[in-house]
């Protein structure tokens, strides 16, 4: 995919899901260079902090083309966002520092890449091995320290993601965006997606289904309304003391009225399941009304 360069689209979903779709991008480079240097240490019965490599082994241990690709596209356009949405004259928040830090760090290990696959080359060619060693020594000790900083500002940047997710749940956009394009955009970082975000926005993903259902109510997405309810209905109860607060501090639920609620989770789960099965029959029984016309 590619970033428009255009105006700012000031979204958080948009933060939410150039921020995934980065992280799994270099999550594959990051898989492809502990694979090859851990099958180097092997080979060679060493551990792999005092692995040595020659020039064209270290070239290939990252592409060059797909950390360009990574930093030009969807790190310049993520960067650009947050830096909208997350920071003032005054401040910033931890993670738009976080994609900084990420943008900043990518960068210069873009050109280490460079300068072991093409300097290096050359001074071998030239028989200039005092520089080619020098270059080689400068790699090997800034290939792990960046290529494993990265990943940690990712697991970073995350964790701040979902502290700050659940201050978007009543946004229209990203709530139907979770809903809509969820399981695909945190594939592989959630097991089960689409509800692991929905608790994170509203404690019980139920509540999240049925915020999500009232907003597709509200502009006539009735299919789209049904489904999530349905979706719902399936949840399986709450344990004792599993529904907690959301991060914010905030209700779980951002229609509810104010007062004493539920005993429990449970008998408050049941609440729900109430108001989503009588959504559920005002929605089915509107859809079998036929028009007028055709009456």
């Amino acid at each position: 995919m590619r970033y428009p360069r255009g105006p700012l689209v000031h979204q958080f979903w948009e933060v939410v899901e150039i921020f995934f779709d980065s992280q799994r991008a270099f999550l594959e480079t990051y898989d492809t260079y502990e694979t090859k240097v851990l099958q180097y240490a092997a080979e060679r019965g060493v551990d792999r902090r005092f692995l040595r490599l020659d020039a064209d082994e270290v070239s290939d241990l990252l592409d060059f083309k797909k950390l360009e690709q990574l930093r030009n596209d969807k790190l310049w356009r993520l960067k650009e966002v947050a830096h909208h949405l997350f920071r003032t004259q005054d401040a910033t928040d931890p993670f738009d520092r976080y994609v900084s830090e990420i943008f900043h760090e990518l960068s210069i290990l873009k050109e280490e890449q460079y300068k072991v696959s093409m300097f290096a080359r050359e001074y071998r060619k030239a028989d200039e091995t005092q520089e080619y060693q020098s270059i080689l020594d400068e790699v090997h000790e800034a290939f792990p320290r960046k290529v494993h900083n990265i990943y940690d500002l990712f697991k970073k940047a995350q964790a701040r993601l979902e502290q700050l997710v659940s201050r978007y749940r009543q946004d229209k956009v990203t709530l139907r965006s979770v809903y809509l394009f969820g399981d695909e955009v945190f594939r592989g970082f959630y097991p089960n997606a689409t509800e692991d975000i929905l608790r994170l926005m509203f404690s019980d993903p139920f509540d999240g289904y049925l915020a999500i259902a009232r907003s597709f109510i509200e502009s006539g997405f009735r299919e789209y309304a049904i489904e999530a309810l349905e979706r719902a209905m399936k949840l399986p109860p709450p344990l004792a003391g599993e529904i907690a607060a959301p991060a914010d501090g905030g209700s779980a639920d951002p229609g509810a009225a104010a007062g004493p609620g539920p005993e429990s989770d449970g008998e408050r789960r049941e609440a729900l399941r109430r108001e989503a099965e009588e959504l559920l029959r005002e929605l089915r029984s509107a859809g079998k009304k036929k028009p007028a016309a055709a009456r």
